[in-house]
C-alpha cells in the first residue's frame, strides 16, 4: 500500500503519541485507503504526510521525507521487509 500511495520503493515514517502532534499549517486531505486505517495527503501538493492506523490508534505516522528538516530523523529499522522489492535488496 505505502508504495502505491507514494510511486517510491519504500517510504521512511516515524511514529509518535498522537497527543504530541499537531499541523502547524493547513489540514490534511484524509484518504481512507484500506480497511485498516487511514492516509492523510496535503491538499495542495499531494505529497503523502500520514497514516493512522486502526491498530493504533493512539499513534500517528509521519512520513520522514515531509518534515521541514528531515535529516533530523533517522530510521532506526525497518518493517514490511518481507516485502521488499528484490531490485532494493542488493
Amino acid at each position: 500500500m505505502c508504495r502505491r500511495i507514494s510511486g517510491a520503493a519504500f517510504v521512511s515514517w516515524m511514529a509518535i503519541p498522537l497527543s504530541c502532534f499537531e499541523y502547524t499549517k493547513g489540514e490534511p486531505k484524509e484518504l481512507i485507503s484500506s480497511s485498516h486505517g487511514a492516509r492523510f495527503f496535503c491538499q495542495e501538493c499531494g505529497t503523502p504526510i500520514a497514516c493512522i492506523l486502526d491498530a493504533d490508534k493512539r499513534n500517528i505516522n509521519i512520513t520522514i521525507c515531509s518534515l521541514d528538516k528531515p535529516q533530523d530523523f533517522e530510521p532506526r529499522g525497518d518493517i514490511y521487509v518481507e516485502d521488499m522489492l528484490d531490485w532494493v535488496k542488493s
